[in-house]
């Protein structure tokens, strides 16, 4: 009974650190969030895709790409499609704004 305590209690203290310190709702959300490319493992045991905020209702222009693997898993084994999202966003950028004299403008 004392273990099952122990655990629930780590559960409990992991979620409010979570929730407090890397809750994307807490942070100012990007420029233009259109750019934003979000890889999302759907087997993750560390980001929670349940009972948590959907990240379109924190960044509604976001994509987000889901690979089929858990959070570990992805970052060992599905590095090539965290790359294509980087390429891919930055190609969005260019494509949607252009330096003129040092400042960032839309085309």
């Amino acid at each position: 009974l004392k273990v099952i305590f122990c655990i629930s209690s780590s559960f409990q203290l992991m979620h409010v650190v979570m929730d407090e310190f890397t809750h994307l709702g807490k942070f100012s959300s990007p420029i233009d969030p259109s750019l934003a490319i979000v890889v999302a493992a759907l087997n993750d045991a560390y980001v929670p895709r349940t009972g948590v905020a959907n990240l379109n209702s924190i960044w509604p222009e976001a994509e987000i790409r889901y690979v089929n693997t858990g959070h570990i898993g992805g970052y060992l084994f599905r590095q090539s499609e965290f790359r294509l999202a980087i390429c891919d966003a930055l190609q969005r950028a260019a494509a949607k704004y252009e330096v003129v004299s040092g400042n960032v403008v839309k085309r």
